[in-house]
């Protein structure tokens, strides 16, 4: 009884991003959280748009969700990726000592074409294996193409204009 009550304040806490959203009447009655997102991204170049980790406190990967993408992109590619990175969890939560160690993190991905410029969208559906909860994000990007960026960084590159990595604050 003592493993069931763990377990279940595990897979509970795990949700509670679901949880802490605000959600209207009408989403709690139908189930179903829509969120509406604009992002940026260069033609050709790969951006990192979601994240998703559902780890237990002993910072074993938990099968918490269902992810799809319901509605493609017309002008690039999405694509749901599972890799082994480092968490980020706050002080005060019990999977803080997971952040020393690489675990599983879903990742949701979006490249446009190369040299397409202009709109984009898709839709993902993301589905709680603890009581159905369900959050449909709709992205919608701006794409601009590389080929009339100004250069940063290198401008003795010939190949065209380059892109560096920002600083990273320092702790």
């Amino acid at each position: 009884m003592k493993r069931f009550l763990l377990a279940s304040c595990v897979l509970l806490a795990s949700f509670s991003a679901f949880a802490e959203e605000n959600w209207t009447s009408e989403e709690t009655a139908s189930g179903l959280k829509q969120i509406e997102a604009v992002r940026y991204a260069f033609a050709g170049t790969s951006v990192t748009l979601h994240s998703l980790r559902f780890l237990d406190e002993n910072c074993n990967s938990i099968d918490s969700a269902n992810i799809v993408i319901e509605k493609r992109p017309e002008h690039g590619i999405a694509e749901i990726v599972i890799e082994q990175t480092f968490s980020v969890y706050p002080k005060d939560n019990l999977r803080f000592k997971c952040n020393d160690q690489k675990t599983p993190a879903i990742y949701l991905k979006y490249t446009a074409n190369p040299g397409y410029a202009g709109r984009d969208q898709f839709t993902v559906l993301e589905v709680s294996n603890v009581g159905g909860w369900a959050r449909e994000r709709t992205f919608m990007l701006n794409v601009r193409s590389m080929q009339n960026a100004e250069a940063i960084g290198n401008s003795t590159n010939p190949s065209g204009p380059s892109s560096l990595p920002l600083p990273r604050k320092k702790n």
